[in-house]
């Protein structure tokens, strides 16, 4: 009875190891079959038993040899199915971990109130915040690519680039106004949007290797497609009815920067819901998640494009600190994209 119990645990294990929906779905029909009938007081009958153990073995030949995103031998398969019983802490490690990054931000933060002068400490506190919640997000991504294809990995490494470009440019947000230089004609029209723009790049790109690992094909993943998209809406936004600026060349290259945004979010976007529909539960989450950044991207990017033009320059304290309190929901969002991540494709006891 325990090892019928043990036998189908380690098959839903394996399970959730996979990625593919379409491959595993149709694999698991026999545990269902199996199980439907069972009344898990008995013994399985023997003709399920083999069935069941024949189920593992598919399982764990599909990890090792066809997965499209896992790298695993039998060596490593075979440590984790007997790691399988190990009993944990009520709380969920990775839960535990997402709850201490924000603890700790906002313990950064409140520190900051405490060191620094009246007129920055807002103006310190956001960023660093936001800052805590970017690297979060990247170890959680980085911390989870354990036996996975280096073709996976290196589609993570461009979202965590991505990631490291939002962070610069909280960075750069705050320095700007340290260093007094918000009415410079680069600074003065909401900032220098094009770090903002290159995050989202890598963001695309990485999402463009996950979506072509999982087999899909669509228009979005086309550059050619990307490349006219960004010409097109950028020349849209140039060319747009607005206020008198002393600057336009600037004020040009401002808004078209941010209306690109707009752009590789919605593709993003497109890629992440692709994923969804390819990859297991545990992998879709985290796109889900990603998928719910981006909308709030896009809400953003079409806000900048519809004020900029009407209001001129757009600088100041007050506006970098609306702007980063703006983003903290989205940054929150993507922290949870990399929690869930981690949670989904690695379960905790591979780490502890």
């Amino acid at each position: 009875m325990q090892k019928d119990g043990l036998l189908i645990d380690q098959i839903i294990y394996l399970a959730s190891l996979a990625s593919s929906s379409a491959v595993i779905d149709p694999m698991l029909d026999r545990l269902r079959s199996v199980t439907v009938s069972w009344d898990r007081t008995s013994p399985l009958k023997k003709q399920d038993r083999d069935s069941l153990q024949q189920l593992l073995e598919d399982l764990k030949s599909y990890l090792i040899n066809d997965d499209p995103l896992r790298d695993f031998t039998a060596q490593t398969l075979d440590q984790r199915l007997q790691n399988l019983g190990q009993t944990h802490s009520r709380m969920s490690k990775f839960a535990m971990q997402f709850y201490g990054t924000i603890v700790v931000g906002i313990g950064i933060a409140g520190i900051n109130f405490i060191v620094s002068s009246k007129s920055v400490r807002l103006l310190l506190a956001i960023p660093l915040f936001l800052l805590t919640v970017a690297l979060g997000t990247i170890w959680f991504y980085a911390s989870a690519l354990q036996n996975f294809k280096m073709e996976f990995r290196k589609a993570f490494l461009y979202l965590c680039l991505g990631v490291v470009w939002i962070g610069i440019e909280f960075v750069h947000f705050t320095m700007v106004q340290l260093l007094h230089i918000g009415d410079k004609p680069l600074f003065k029209y909401g900032g220098f949007n094009l770090l903002a723009t290159i995050s989202f790049v890598f963001m695309y790109l990485g999402l463009r290797s996950y979506a072509m690992l999982v087999g899909i094909t669509s228009r979005w993943i086309r550059l050619p497609t990307l490349v006219l998209a960004l010409l097109g809406i950028g020349l849209i936004a140039i060319l747009q009815p607005h206020t008198t600026v002393p600057e336009p060349a600037f004020f040009d290259f401002a808004i078209a920067s941010d209306s690109m945004i707009l752009v590789l979010s919605f593709f993003n976007f497109r890629l992440a819901d692709g994923i969804v529909a390819k990859v297991t539960t545990g992998y879709a989450t985290s796109m889900r998640t990603l998928r719910t950044c981006m909308i709030f991207t896009c809400l953003a990017s079409v806000i900048y494009c519809s004020v900029l033009p009407r209001i001129g320059v757009l600088s100041g304290q007050s506006s970098s600190i609306l702007v980063g309190a703006a983003t903290t929901v989205p940054m929150l969002i993507l922290l949870y994209s990399g929690y869930s991540f981690k949670k989904g494709t690695t379960t905790e006891r591979d780490n502890w």
